[in-house]
């Protein structure tokens, strides 16, 4: 089961996407323009994971330094992380060296620029500067004038004070199998990213977030090279880093594909609703029916449900079902809804149901017709999604059984 870890930042949402917003893509160009300007980067780190990252992501704090690496070097920054509260360990790379301690094991882990990538994913303190080192796989090259990739604008929050863009990058043709997707928090100020949110799927362990907050984050002068000069402590064994094990053989593929088509028949399920009571989805042939799959851990899936309630308001009594699938969860589905006044039908532990329709990330959203055939499905939040379930009922409302 996922841990219901609920986002802490203080965040106010102050505005949604309109036809006339700024373009996603624009602000991301400014934000790399603004990392490409500067030489170092110092900020606070504060991570922490939600649903299947919730065990992957500590909940910690760092201080990072970040500065600009040599013309030949592979990961294009030095940096070192200092932990604040032990939930991150003491890692820094050099230029040459990369250096992880664990005071656990007594032990410092030392690998060099080629073996850097392979001890970033595995150490705890990697979620304080992986964003960085992938910047230009994540931001620069699919986002730039050239770039062919999808981004949508969310809307404005507000985040310790700063006013910041939160626009949705669409990861899912990255080479990552396993990154769906991530919401970057641009500021208004200085275009620097003031959060991160990354959306997560893997077989093993389901669907999460992985989550960086750099409330103070500012561009400054290069530090001396002694700053990323990690020294093993007294008494602490010094090893040479050995890759693990792939999980998977190569090529294994990590996202599940849809169990159903557009336009074939959907799979059957029979759920329980909050209090007890049993439905199936032939109860409802003849209607349309939206199913909503979705936890309360998941932001995406939060930030869905108040259009998912308007699109039930808007279609009461037209002979649509709108159902949200709870899915995932170890938390209060029902008292969440209670709570956000959201007056839709709502389906309980529906994990084999989920993975019955090839669910690989919530909210994932399908459009059940008349006839029990599929007619719409999508994975993920945005307006224009929103938009195009609304439309998919709109086109179909004609072959309802009144």
């Amino acid at each position: 089961m996922h841990s219901a870890l609920i986002l802490a930042a203080t965040c106010v949402l102050s505005s949604v996407a309109l036809a006339d917003d700024p373009d996603p893509k624009a602000i991301l160009q400014d934000s790399a323009k603004a990392i490409a300007a500067a030489r170092a980067i110092t900020f606070t780190a504060q991570t922490h994971g939600v649903g299947a990252m919730a065990t992957k992501v500590p909940a910690a704090t760092g201080h990072v330094t970040l500065s600009r690496g040599g013309e030949k070097d592979r990961l294009g920054w030095k940096f070192v992380v200092e932990p604040v509260d032990g939930g991150l360990a003491p890692a820094a790379y050099d230029g040459t060296t990369y250096r992880i301690i664990s005071v656990a094991d007594r032990a410092v882990t030392e690998g060099a620029a080629s073996d850097a990538g392979g001890m970033i994913l595995g150490d705890t303190s990697n979620w304080t500067v992986a964003w960085l080192l992938r910047w230009p796989e994540l931001v620069v090259g699919p986002f730039g004038p050239d770039g062919s990739g999808r981004a949508d604008y969310n809307g404005v929050v507000t985040l310790d004070g700063v006013a910041c863009h939160v626009i949705h990058a669409d990861y899912s043709d990255l080479s990552d199998p396993r990154l769906y997707g991530a919401w970057w928090y641009i500021a208004e100020s200085d275009s620097l990213p003031r959060r991160v949110e990354f959306h997560y799927y893997d077989n093993d362990h389901g669907d999460g977030f992985a989550v960086l907050s750099m409330p103070d984050i500012k561009a400054a002068e290069p530090p001396s090279d002694a700053t990323f000069a990690l020294a093993a402590p007294p008494g602490f064994e010094v090893k040479k880093y050995a890759p693990p094990e792939p999980r998977h053989p190569p090529g294994t593929p990590q996202r599940q594909a849809s169990a159903v088509e557009v336009g074939k028949p959907a799979p059957a399920w029979t759920l329980k609703d909050a209090d007890g009571k049993e439905h199936s989805l032939s109860d409802y042939k003849g209607k349309i029916v939206l199913m909503d799959f979705w936890a309360t851990w998941c932001p995406p899936c939060r930030q869905a449900m108040p259009g998912v309630q308007a699109i039930h308001e808007k279609f009461a009594g037209k002979g649509v079902a709108v159902l949200g699938i709870n899915a995932f969860e170890s938390g209060d589905a029902p008292g969440f809804m209670k709570e956000q006044g959201f007056t839709y039908g709502l389906m309980m532990n529906a994990d084999e149901v989920a993975a019955a329709y090839g669910v690989s990330g919530i909210p994932a959203f399908f459009v059940i017709g008349p006839e029990g055939e599929l007619l719409f499905q999508g994975v993920g939040y945005s307006p224009q999604q929103e938009a195009k379930v609304e439309q998919t009922i709109e086109e179909n409302l004609s072959r309802v059984v009144k």
